[in-house]
This record gives structure tokens, C-alpha cells and sequence, in this order.
């Protein structure tokens, strides 16, 4: 082969050669190199997605902005509910009064206020209608030195005159313990009552015979002008008379001791004292047992110590 030609064949494999490669460098580079970006916004999501966390950012601001100015406007609307007031601090209860503690004063005005409860409360029960006759434990019997003669005229029938007598004589007492009870109040407000604070301690009845000791006479002496105004206003003489006649029918021989010397006054002024002043002293008892029963709450406090 000659030169020329030679040279002709190389010529145009070189040529093939740099073709080829060529269309690789090209193929390498299309793979390689980067998509354009378009500007236009329907093709590209991620401007579209970033203005719009844009939009949804400034909507949450204004939204909290809305909600922080709420409650105020919220206020002006709805009234404001009132406060819960704080508790209140629970006061420690008052110490225990002793007997230590009771002054001589103190006990006086708790003995006085004891017997003006209990002169009130007997004055009542006894001056009631019945509150002597018609209860067996008050009721005033004939004298004992006139057993025989009661037995005598109630075995004869005449019963009658003996009954009315006895409740003449009754009758007389109620009415009498309803008139003396203002004058025993005002003898216990007089009354000198020494060592007021022994006698709260020395028995149940204390009180009362504090006041006995220095008023025995005045209350007798009281009880008997209301008992003889009683017996004047009844017919209790009358009736008296009515019944000795009938014990000198049931029997002409019978002695009736002492009926001369008998004295309706004295006989009932006796037997309201002791019912009376009986009665003081159960209602003493009483108030002592439940302190609460009398009006004054120091004088029950210093009942309630001297237990």
C-alpha cells in the first residue's frame, strides 16, 4: 500500500476516534449538569409551600394577638366573680373555770342567782291550784293529836266536814306561796350571806342554808303575814267549827287535845316553811346537777366549778 494511502486510513480513523469521544464528554455532561429552576411558581412547589408557612405564620401572630386582647374585652362583658372570703380563724375555746378562780364576789352573785331560780320555781309549783292539796306528798294533813278525832267522824259518815276543812286549809297554803314568793326574792337580795364560796362546797344545798342562817326569821315572818291574809279571805274558821260539832256527835266524851289552844295560822305557816324551804333545796340540787338550768352563764360557770 502506498503512503498516501496510509496516511488517508489514519486520517480517518483519528477522526472516528475524536467523534466518539466527543459524544461521550457530551452524554457525561447531560447527566451530570443540574435542572434548570423555573421561575415559574406552578412548576416549583417550594416558594409556593415557603409564602404560605409566611401567610400561616402572620395568621398564628394575629391570632394570638386576638386571643391576649380576649380576656379584657371578656371583663367589660361578663360581671367579676367575688372573691372566696378567707376563713375565719377558729377562736380556742375558753379555759375551764376553776374553783380556784371563783372570787368571793363571784360566788356570792352565783348563790343569790341559785336562790332567786329556786324561790321562783317553788313560788310557782306551790301557788299553783292544787300545787299542795292536790299532790300526796304536799298535801297538809290534819294535826296528829286529831287522829282520833277524824277516825270518830268518818266512822259516823261525816267525813264531809273533815274533807272540806282539809281543803280549806290547802287552799289557804297555795294561795299563800303565791303571795310571799315576791317577798323571799327580796330577802334574797338582802340576805348577808357569809363565806359564800364555803357554801358552795359544803353540801347540795349550800345555798339555801347560807340564806337560812341569816334570814330564818324575816322568811317566817313572810310566810306567816301571807298565810294569816290567806286564811282571812277563806273559810277555813267556819268550816273549823263545823268539824267539832261533828266529833262531839260521833262521840260526846271524846277529848280533842289541845283543840282549844289550835291555831290555823301557826299550824300552816309551819307546813308551807318546811315545804317551802324543802323545796329550795331539791331545786338548788337541781340547778347544781345541770348548771345550764340558770340564767347567768358566769354564775353557771362557777356552779359548774364548784361540782
Amino acid at each position: 500500500m502506498s503512503a498516501r494511502i496510509r496516511i488517508g486510513v489514519l486520517s480517518v480513523l483519528f477522526a472516528a476516534l475524536c467523534l466518539v469521544g466527543c459524544k461521550r464528554e457530551n452524554s457525561s455532561d447531560s447527566t451530570k449538569a443540574p435542572e434548570p429552576v423555573s421561575t415559574d411558581r406552578k412548576a416549583n412547589p417550594v416558594p409556593v409551600a415557603s409564602e404560605q408557612s409566611e401567610a400561616d405564620a402572620e395568621t398564628a401572630k394575629s391570632g394570638d394577638a386576638a386571643e391576649a386582647t380576649k380576656p379584657a374585652e371578656t371583663m367589660k362583658d361578663e360581671p367579676a366573680k367575688p372573691a372566696t372570703p378567707p376563713a375565719e380563724p377558729v377562736a380556742p375555746a375558753p379555759r375551764k373555770l376553776t374553783l380556784g378562780d371563783v372570787t368571793p364576789v363571784q360566788a356570792e352573785r352565783a348563790i343569790r342567782e341559785v336562790l332567786k331560780s329556786a324561790v321562783g320555781k317553788v313560788g310557782a309549783k306551790l301557788g299553783a291550784v292544787g300545787g299542795i292539796g292536790g299532790d300526796p306528798d304536799r298535801r297538809i294533813p290534819a294535826p296528829k293529836e286529831w287522829a282520833s278525832m277524824e277516825t270518830a267522824i268518818r266512822k259516823v259518815n261525816r267525813e264531809a266536814s273533815v274533807d272540806a276543812w282539809l281543803n280549806a286549809i290547802n287552799n289557804a297554803a297555795e294561795k299563800a306561796a303565791a303571795d310571799v314568793k315576791p317577798k323571799l326574792e327580796e330577802l334574797v337580795s338582802e340576805a348577808a350571806l357569809r363565806d359564800a364560796k364555803n357554801a358552795l362546797t359544803s353540801s347540795a344545798d349550800g345555798a339555801t342554808q347560807a340564806f337560812l342562817n341569816g334570814s330564818e326569821d324575816g322568811v317566817k315572818d313572810a310566810i306567816r303575814t301571807s298565810v294569816e291574809r290567806a286564811v282571812s279571805d277563806s273559810d277555813a274558821t267556819a268550816l273549823q267549827e263545823t268539824m267539832l260539832a261533828d266529833a262531839r256527835f260521833a262521840n260526846p266524851f271524846t277529848h280533842i287535845k289541845s283543840v282549844n289552844e289550835f291555831s290555823i295560822v301557826d299550824y300552816l305557816s309551819e307546813a308551807l316553811a318546811e315545804r317551802m324551804l324543802v323545796g329550795m333545796a331539791r331545786e338548788e340540787q337541781s340547778l347544781r346537777d345541770d348548771p345550764s338550768g340558770i340564767g347567768s352563764e358566769t354564775a353557771a360557770a362557777v356552779l359548774e366549778a364548784a361540782r
